[in-house]
């Protein structure tokens, strides 16, 4: 294989699998986004068996927007945006890609409770370590772990301020196969099981000292992608998510147990060392809560 088609391997991996790191602030939309953004992780890692080693790099941004339906109760809305960097690093040995990162949100939000109206906003630094390792040639496991940590700062009413503390954990697991393979188009069906939990600890004068949400997701995803040209190539999914678990912080509304995602893309080789692609989604059918993401990116290969 050429070291320019191994390029082109991670360069496709660097547009269906780079993903923007869920935040997990106490705001049930900004919630509702982590679910969301799991069916984005890195299902679908084109991993090369290439002798060779690149390395790269990339810088991402994106955004993202929650609205919830205005048939739940005290509706909330939460608008997010964040810078990723991190890296792509090919291990051979294992037909591997590893993929570690940093991502910083920036997230405002309003909302209601029975007594006040709500302004929230909130920062968030988060880690995510994620790998694909091929098995065979079209069947690849993916393998993943995050944290993150932050703030958010809530007024009530325009005049009362609480802080709280957010802290996030998660961890995936999950599998795809090609289930067609052209000279130029790709079918993949993929499949990932997210655990996460949330813990926030609210300010002193809060009725509730602190509360914890937890969610099991489980993502089936069909991936098609198409070279358009030698440096371009398109991409479109569907996935369809299904919550085992979906407990929420206290007083806060549950997400929707099943919903779909349907998502587009397009990566481009400017040169052989660097490439820019982006993607844009958006929840189909869920009750509860709407929602729309988008996100680009560069990369650099060495």
């Amino acid at each position: 294989m050429t070291a320019r088609a191994y390029r082109t391997g991670l360069r496709i991996g660097a547009a269906l699998a780079l993903s923007v790191f869920a935040t997990g602030t106490s705001s049930v939309a900004a919630r509702a986004q982590n679910v969301v953004d799991q069916t984005e992780r890195s299902q679908d890692v084109a991993v090369s068996s290439s002798p060779r080693g690149p390395f790269g790099a990339f810088a991402e941004l994106s955004y993202s927007s929650v609205r919830q339906d205005d048939s739940v109760a005290h509706p909330a809305n939460t608008g997010t945006g964040g810078v990723r960097l991190g890296l792509m690093v090919a291990v051979p040995d294992a037909n591997a890609v590893v993929l570690p990162s940093l991502t910083v949100e920036r997230s405002s939000g309003t909302g209601s409770n029975p007594f006040a109206t709500t302004e929230a906003t909130g920062t968030v630094l988060g880690g995510d370590l994620s790998a694909a390792i091929a098995l065979t040639p079209h069947v690849r496991m993916y393998l993943g772990a995050g944290a993150a940590a932050g703030t958010q700062e809530v007024v009530f009413n325009d005049a009362d301020t609480s802080l709280t503390d957010i802290r996030r954990i998660s961890a995936r697991a999950g599998f795809g196969v090609d289930i067609y393979k052209g000279d130029e188009a790709t079918v993949a069906i993929s499949n990932m099981l997210e655990f996460a939990r949330l813990h926030a600890d609210y300010a002193p004068q809060n009725s509730v000292d602190a509360s914890q949400a937890t969610s099991l997701a489980n993502s089936l995803k069909i991936t098609g992608t198409w070279d358009v040209t030698d440096a371009t190539t398109l991409n479109a999914s569907a996935s369809f998510v299904h919550l085992f678990v979906a407990e929420p912080l206290a007083g806060e509304n549950p997400l929707d147990e099943n919903y779909g995602v349907i998502s587009v893309g397009a990566s481009h080789e400017l040169s052989p060392q660097f490439s820019i692609y982006g993607n844009a989604g958006v929840v189909v059918g869920g009750i509860r809560q709407g929602s729309v993401t988008a996100r680009l990116g560069i990369a650099t290969y060495f």
